[in-house]
C-alpha cells in the first residue's frame, strides 16, 4: 500500500523529486514526445515500472515554478517511494514540456487526443524494450492513463515483455464496455 502522509503538504524542489530522471524525446509525425525515466538504479535491478498518467494539459512531472514543484504529480511519488525497486519509464503527455502547463497553448490543446497520447506511449516504450532488457515489466495507469492501457498494450511490438497492466480510477464506460470498443477499433485498423 503506498501511504502518501506528509508527502502532499510538503514543499518540493524540482531536483527534489525528479534529481535522478533524465529527459529525452522521440519525434512523431503529429509531434514531439517527451518521456522521462530512471534507470540509474542499484546494479542488477530487473524490474521496469511504466507509468502512463491521467487526461489533463498539465505535464505528468506537475508544474513547476522555477525550481519549485507548485503541483507535483504521482510520477513524483513513484520515483520516490518505489526508486529502488524498479527502473521507471513515464511518457509525457503530446507536446507538453517538462514542469509546463499548457492548458492554454492552443497547440497542444488541438492536437491532444486519445490517439496521440497512445501513439506516444508505444513509441516511447517499445524503444526502451527493444534497447533494455527485463525479467518484469510493470504498466501502470491511472485515471485516462488506465484507459489508455489496453490501447497501449496491444500496439506493443513489444508486449510479450509485459507482465503485468494494473489500471486504477478509470472511469467512464464499464471495463467490459471499454475492452468492446478498443477491440473494434483494433479489428478495424
Amino acid at each position: 500500500m503506498l501511504f502518501l502522509g506528509g508527502f502532499a503538504g510538503c514543499a518540493h524542489t524540482v531536483e527534489s523529486l525528479y534529481g535522478s530522471m533524465t529527459t529525452e524525446k522521440v519525434e512523431l509525425s503529429g509531434g514531439q514526445f517527451n518521456y522521462y525515466y530512471n534507470f540509474e538504479r542499484r546494479a542488477g535491478n530487473e524490474a521496469l515500472l511504466v507509468f502512463l498518467d491521467g487526461s489533463g494539459y498539465v505535464s505528468v512531472l506537475g508544474k513547476f515554478d522555477g525550481t519549485q514543484v507548485r503541483r507535483w504529480g504521482l510520477t513524483g511519488v513513484l520515483n520516490q517511494e518505489f526508486g529502488r525497486e524498479f527502473d521507471l519509464l513515464v511518457p509525457e503527455k503530446p507536446m507538453v514540456q517538462p514542469g509546463a502547463d499548457a492548458s492554454k497553448d492552443p497547440a497542444v490543446v488541438g492536437s491532444y487526443s486519445l490517439e496521440s497520447r497512445s501513439r506516444g506511449s508505444v513509441a516511447v516504450i517499445d524503444r526502451v524494450l527493444s534497447s533494455r532488457t527485463y525479467k518484469e515489466v510493470f504498466l501502470l495507469g491511472v485515471s485516462e492513463g488506465g484507459q489508455l492501457l489496453p490501447h497501449v498494450f496491444t500496439r506493443l511490438a513489444n508486449r510479450e515483455g509485459i507482465s503485468k497492466q494494473v489500471m486504477a480510477s478509470a472511469g467512464g464506460m464499464s471495463q467490459y464496455q471499454e475492452f468492446q470498443v478498443l477491440w473494434r477499433d483494433d479489428e478495424a485498423k
